[in-house]
């Protein structure tokens, strides 16, 4: 009783921030990156909220469960990609501030047809990560409260999509702030309380198979880099990346933010995969799916149990909010609009990105009653956003840009590569993913027909 006490509490609270910070909301422009006003704490909590979610904290705590430290290591790669976001990128976004969406930079260099591709690949993408944060929210509540699971995943994401749908981009922020104070506090009191109550991080140490501890005792080399790799580049510069290096008040904010963020995900890596050793040491044989839950009800005692509680919440909510927001603008803005053909009202358009949040958070709900896998879904909807347009976008931050023709080729080539990889499974034979061949193949495509280009200019100078 106290459990469901507490969370209907927590909720409300939530409920009046986002509602809070609803008001005065008139265009798209507000609705997705507000006054582009955010100060350098306000954008580092939603860069973190947003990006440690149920994947980083829930599912590498599984995978370490299962595997050991070796995916906690490959996790790193995030955290690298989010440094480099910040050093690299942010310095070359003063031309792009008058944006919104990530299709709209698209648009400028290869046309609307290329944008309205943007928002539809983006659009897969994120159903598959908003299907996993829901479901997770789903495993976490149920198994704490004894309700079925579907239930709780219809009562916590309508949560979600309700201070989404009111409050845009200045609701998540508001909420990603109090959620992410909570989540560290949860992530540091489980992994403390954890290594006490097994008796002390040597105990832990002994409890633990030596293959657990080896990086390459489950992964090989290849196999570790591989996961390095995935989670470096397969969701690099996506919308919501985008979208909130639009949001702070200049560049350098924008570019603190983002390697700040960088750097402490390497400390939360470590801190969850202690979860899942310590819920190894209690009990190799626990079902992974409530690894989190029963940490709670194991090692903590009441009040600590309930702000872990909260925290984990928190860690599901910060993260499906900000992709639920970047996916309905991203819908509206690069698809919808372009295909309409005529300019829309102001008023429309944000009703159309309203009301597109509320559907695409009702689809993704009903998707994740089925999931259970966190990590394994991240790294699957990866792949067809990273051998797109991951190349294509560093080739326009770098003015590297290509003529329509060689856009099309570099983007079709890096989609089939991945299509033909899967289907003929060959994954398992050489252990090598659809992504990182996908990209692969887009950047030989690229680099070529950058060359062709600037040959053909180059003799076509020399002739005139």
């Amino acid at each position: 009783m106290i459990w469901a006490l507490c969370i209907g509490m927590f909720s409300l609270f939530i409920l009046w921030l986002g509602l809070r910070a609803s008001h005065g909301i008139k265009d798209i422009k507000q609705y997705l990156v507000s006054h582009q006003s955010f100060g350098s704490f306000a954008l580092f909590s939603t860069i973190v909220a947003s990006f440690v979610g149920a994947g980083v904290v829930m599912g590498t705590a599984q995978k370490a469960f299962q595997f050991g430290i070796g995916h906690a290591l490959g996790l790193l790669g995030f955290g690298l990609q989010l440094f480099l976001t910040g050093w690299w990128v942010a310095p070359r976004m003063a031309k792009f501030r008058h944006m919104i969406t990530l299709g709209e930079v698209i648009e400028k260099y290869y046309g609307k047809v290329p944008q309205i591709l943007t928002g539809i690949l983006w659009l897969s993408f994120c159903i598959g990560i908003l299907t996993a944060q829901m479901s997770a929210m789903g495993n976490l509540v149920s198994s704490l409260l004894g309700y079925d699971r579907a239930f709780c995943i219809l009562l916590s994401a309508g949560l979600v999509i309700f201070y989404c749908y009111v409050g845009g981009i200045r609701a998540v922020v508001a909420t990603d702030i109090v959620q992410l104070v909570l989540m560290l506090l949860a992530i540091v009191l489980v992994a403390i309380c954890g290594i006490h109550y097994v008796g002390g991080w040597q105990s832990l140490m002994e409890s633990i198979p030596s293959s657990h501890l080896l990086p390459t005792s489950h992964l090989s080399g290849w196999d570790l880099g591989f996961v390095f790799m995935s989670f470096l580049l397969g969701d690099a510069l996506i919308p919501p990346v985008f979208q909130r290096l639009l949001m702070g008040k200049n560049e350098k904010i924008t570019r603190k933010a983002y390697m700040s963020a960088g750097l402490l995900v390497v400390p939360i890596c470590f801190l969850v995969m202690i979860h899942g050793l310590v819920a190894y040491c209690i009990d190799p044989a626990m079902v992974k799916e409530n690894i989190t839950a029963n940490l709670f009800e194991s090692t903590l005692a009441m009040p600590f149990a309930i702000i872990a509680l909260i925290g984990f919440i928190s860690v599901i909510m910060s993260s499906a909010d900000s992709y639920l927001n970047a996916a309905a603008g991203s819908l509206v803005n690069d698809v919808i609009v372009p295909m309409s053909g005529k300019p829309l009202d102001t008023s429309v358009v944000l009703g159309l990105a309203k009301w597109t949040t509320v559907i695409l958070g009702v689809c993704s709900t009903f998707f994740a009653i089925a999931v259970q896998d966190i990590l394994d879904i991240l790294l699957k909807t990866y792949q067809f956003w990273g051998p797109t347009l991951v190349v294509p976008l560093i080739g326009i931050f770098s003015n590297k840009t290509l003529p329509p023709w060689g856009f099309y080729a570099c983007v079709l080539t890096g989609g089939l590569t991945v299509v033909t990889w899967n289907t003929f499974d060959l994954e398992t034979t050489t252990h090598v993913t659809g992504l990182i061949v996908g990209m692969m193949a887009n950047a030989i495509v690229y680099v070529s027909a950058y060359g062709l280009t600037k040959h053909a200019m180059n003799k076509k100078s020399v002739f005139t």
